[in-house]
């Protein structure tokens, strides 16, 4: 998982794939106000921020992407037919120009069903009526340093529109930020039987 190069695993740093098992153990008090800060602005983002809305009512949720919006995932099945067999082939076979023309980064990468776009849309929508805003979106913004303590973490936001910096106290930090890739030992037998391509297999 990208841990945003968070030195040592910590319970109030939670990776979108330990979400489940971990939310389990979070309950609201009549005498807190949580805050939570869910990072990424992927689909798994998206269902954190749709879980913990329902989940925890009375929460403050930020919301923290470094594009201008969420983007909408491309399954049209014209697009999606960029997985089948052969044309995974006609990529890996292919010159620079079609890989370029190939490699459709709103089928999978950072971005989110239309479902949850609309839930997500729907949910800030409504609290510009109400005049309680529970969930706020902060884009255009990285996290340039992540500070864990026992009760709080604390991210410092840099909004690269304005070029400032900010820190923000939450009680826990959600990460829909994916994986890094990892180059598997168990895969080195087969690498005399790879084409190498910019340093990579």
């Amino acid at each position: 998982p990208n841990m945003l190069n968070l030195k040592k695993p910590h319970q109030r740093v939670i990776h979108s794939s330990r979400f489940k098992q971990s939310i389990s153990g979070i309950t609201e008090t009549n005498n807190k106000e949580l805050k939570f800060a869910v990072v990424g602005g992927g689909q798994s983002a998206a269902e954190m921020l749709l879980h913990l809305s329902h989940a925890f009512p009375n929460a403050k949720i930020d919301s923290i992407f470094s594009s201008f919006s969420y983007n909408q995932s491309d399954s049209s099945i014209f697009t999606n037919e960029v997985f089948l067999n052969e044309n995974v082939d006609k990529f890996y076979y292919g010159n620079q120009k079609v890989k370029d023309q190939m490699i459709l980064r709103r089928t999978n990468n950072a971005v989110i069903d239309q479902k949850e776009l609309e839930e997500l849309y729907k949910l800030s929508y409504e609290q510009t009526y109400t005049g309680e805003r529970k969930l706020n979106f902060f884009n255009f913004s990285k996290i340039s340093s992540i500070t864990t303590q026992d009760d709080a973490v604390v991210l410092d936001i840099n909004n690269v529109e304005h070029d400032s910096y900010e820190s923000k106290s939450y009680d826990y930090v959600f990460l829909g930020t994916g994986f890094k890739a990892n180059k598997l030992d168990c895969l080195q037998g087969v690498k005399s039987y790879l084409k190498e391509h910019k340093g990579e297999y």
